[in-house]
């Protein structure tokens, strides 16, 4: 028997109570399906994908690639910027804190978790262009990586970016000591990332210098680029001045982290004496306290050039570290997508550890810096006669003030001697006045060290970028320039070409090259080019 049905389903139950009907299927045969399953929403399964069947999967599976000289070992750590053997470990490590660990089994290998993490790290890419190369969906790759970079910074954070030990601090100590800066025990600066979704109601606060929404973080790292402190996130409009009160690592420092650490100077007499209290090299933009020591701004001494330009060299470290992170992980160089703060910070740090953990991978570090072989002395008697045909000007020793000249040695002094020295200061750490004391005692342990021609550079770095500097060329050309900073607006025109050629001089007292001749600008005469 045919019964017409125009009731929804879910008076099915009362309409068989009231008529007793019992045939089931002689009823669903004429109910309308779109009727039985319009409150009933199915969600379409799409097939699994063996993922090791896919390109990223027989990559792995490639016995060639823990090789790291293969091809195959090559492409690896560029496309995933860690070699395989260090990806082994990260993905070891992973499993052994439960990185990735969920209640219900994952179809997803942890490998190809981790590989999506460092792609998008590595090379900026987006989670549309992951779903294209590894096959997990879009949305899945993106929870990937906000639980990857959040559980990797809570995990291993505290164990890779952290205080050097007692043995690296006094390494890291006897290197700064041989480049000619004793007490120094890192360097610090801020680096910024550019927002490119920064929410609203930040963008005044995170617009500042750059003139475009960052956020700021500060860096420590020693002189062969290991990082020891990355900070919070801080607002872009933030100064150093302001990053640093508010830097819980910084404040540590400012209350007397490194007040035991001791070294050993030399006065003008060529004595040597003992001081306390370790400090960090910075640049102008920190505040003037024996923590934090920076060059000269405005200096006519040759003994302060020196040193500046000693340590303008040696802050670098930090500057270096800055352009690796951006240029090995494009994920902080390029504009960030994200608006979380929160996941731009995991992220940072993230890239902090693996850096980290790429310098110990490859073996670079402060022990292969140990050995003298490694290290080129700096003669001060050296000329680069580049630069004094540059400078259009005969090459001449710049003599230091008068001081007598001792041929102490402090790196053959044995520990005993130098323990019994008088402790002759201590310094703290927020007085400007020990601040200025402490400065004046470097630049004269600094400018004796280089007279005795004891002071070094690695050798690595010295072939090819320090072979030819002459100290005293590069300090008079300063000292002109902090006295005739402002150029000439004179030029020189070429008798047969009528062409202009450059400036004539840096300043009113500069001379230039004339016709063969070293004339001043008021030996010009009327008619003359």
């Amino acid at each position: 028997k045919s019964v017409t049905m125009d009731f929804s389903v879910s008076t099915l139950e009362s309409y068989l109570r009231n008529n007793a009907i019992n045939d089931f299927d002689e009823i669903y045969d004429d109910i309308d399906d779109e009727q039985v399953t319009s409150d009933i929403k199915r969600r379409n399964r799409q097939p699994t994908v063996d993922l090791w069947a896919t390109g990223w999967g027989q990559m792995l599976r490639n016995e060639t690639i823990n090789d790291p000289n293969s091809f195959l070992g090559k492409k690896f750590r560029r496309r995933f910027r860690l070699p395989y053997a260090l990806f082994q470990k990260v993905t070891a490590l992973c499993i052994e804190k439960g990185i990735f660990k969920s209640k219900h089994r994952s179809p997803i290998p942890i490998e190809f978790k981790i590989l999506i993490s460092l792609r998008i790290l590595g090379r900026g890419n987006c989670c549309d262009d992951l779903n294209e190369f590894s096959s997990v969906g879009e949305s899945t790759c993106n929870t990937i990586f906000h639980t990857f970079v959040k559980e990797f910074v809570e995990h291993f954070f505290v164990d890779f970016v952290s205080m050097p030990s007692a043995e690296t601090l006094k390494q890291s100590l006897d290197i700064y000591a041989k480049l000619g800066l004793p007490g120094a025990v890192f360097s610090m600066d801020c680096t910024h990332l550019y927002l490119d979704k920064c929410p609203v109601e930040f963008a005044n606060i995170c617009t500042g210098k750059e003139g475009k929404p960052t956020l700021a973080f500060q860096l420590a790292v020693d002189h062969f680029r290991r990082i020891y402190h990355c900070s919070q996130h801080f607002y872009g409009s933030f100064n150093d001045k302001t990053i640093t009160h508010n830097d819980e690592f910084v404040r540590a420092v400012m209350n007397g982290v490194l007040q035991d650490i001791e070294y050993v100077l030399i006065d003008d007499n060529g004595v040597p004496f003992r001081c306390k209290g370790g400090f960090i090299i910075v640049d102008g933009g920190y505040f003037e306290m024996p923590i934090f020591m920076n060059p000269f701004k405005l200096c006519f001494s040759d003994r302060e050039i020196l040193w500046s330009e000693m340590m303008e060299s040696v802050r670098k470290d930090v500057e270096c570290v800055n352009g690796i992170l951006k240029c090995r992980f494009r994920w902080l160089k390029n504009p960030i997508q994200y608006h979380e703060f929160k996941t731009i910070e995991y992220a940072m740090k993230t890239c902090c550890i693996l850096h980290n953990m790429l310098l110990s991978f490859d073996r670079i570090g402060l022990e292969a810096y140990l050995d003298e072989s490694m290290w080129d002395r700096l003669d001060p008697d050296l000329t680069d006669e580049l630069a004094e045909q540059d400078m259009d000007l005969e090459p001449t020793d710049i003599s230091f003030d008068e001081a007598p000249v001792i041929p102490f040695n402090i790196t053959h002094v044995s520990i005993e001697t130098i323990n019994n020295m008088p402790l002759l200061r201590q310094f703290g750490t927020t007085s400007t006045f020990e601040y200025n004391d402490l400065r004046s005692l470097l630049v004269i342990h600094f400018n004796q060290k280089m007279r005795m021609q004891q002071i070094v550079w690695p050798k690595s770095i010295a072939s090819n970028q320090r072979a030819n500097i002459s100290y005293f060329t590069r300090a008079r050309e300063e000292a002109e320039k902090a006295l005739y900073h402002k150029p000439s607006i004179l030029r020189l025109k070429d008798r047969q070409g009528r062409q202009y050629t450059g400036l004539i001089g840096d300043g009113l007292f500069s001379h230039v090259m004339y016709q063969g001749k070293k004339e001043s600008m008021s030996g010009f005469k009327a008619g003359d080019p």
